[in-house]
C-alpha cells in the first residue's frame, strides 16, 4: 500500500522493500485528486493479528465480512488503538461491511451456488 500511494502521487519512485522493488517509476496514466484526496481510497481486509497491524498503519478502509455486532465493535476499538500505537501518518481509519449476495430463483439454488463457492475458497495459514 506504501509504494501504490508513492505511484499514484510521485514521479520518479523507487522503492526496495521486502516484497516489491521498483526503481524510477511512474505510472503513464495517474489518478486525478478528487475531493482533497491526493489517490483512490485503499480498502482492506483482513482479521489476523498481521494484517490488523497494516490496516491500522495503512488501510484507508478496513472492511469486515458479516460478523457480530459485538465483534466489530470490539474489532473497530482495537484497530482504532492500534492505529494510535503505530503512529499511522494517514486520516483517521474509516469501516466498512462487506457482504455478498446470492440472488437465485429459488432459496434452494441460492444456498447450492452459496456453497459451491465457498467450497472453492482458499484459506492460507
Amino acid at each position: 500500500m506504501q509504494l501504490v500511494r508513492k505511484l499514484w502521487t510521485e514521479e520518479n519512485v523507487s522503492h526496495d522493500g521486502r516484497f516489491y522493488h521498483v526503481a524510477d517509476s511512474a505510472i503513464a496514466s495517474r489518478v486525478a485528486p478528487l475531493a482533497g484526496r491526493p489517490h483512490p481510497k485503499l480498502y482492506f481486509g483482513g482479521a489476523s493479528a498481521a494484517a490488523e497491524r497494516v490496516a491500522a498503519a495503512e488501510a484507508d478502509v478496513q472492511l469486515f465480512w458479516g460478523e457480530t455486532l459485538d465483534g466489530v465493535g470490539t474489532r473497530i476499538e482495537r484497530l482504532k488503538s492500534l492505529s494510535g500505537e503505530l503512529g499511522r501518518r494517514h486520516p483517521p481509519l474509516e469501516f466498512g461491511l462487506r457482504v455478498t449476495t446470492v440472488v437465485r430463483d429459488t432459496t434452494e439454488q441460492a444456498w447450492a451456488d452459496a456453497a459451491h463457492t465457498t467450497d472453492r475458497i482458499v484459506l492460507v495459514p
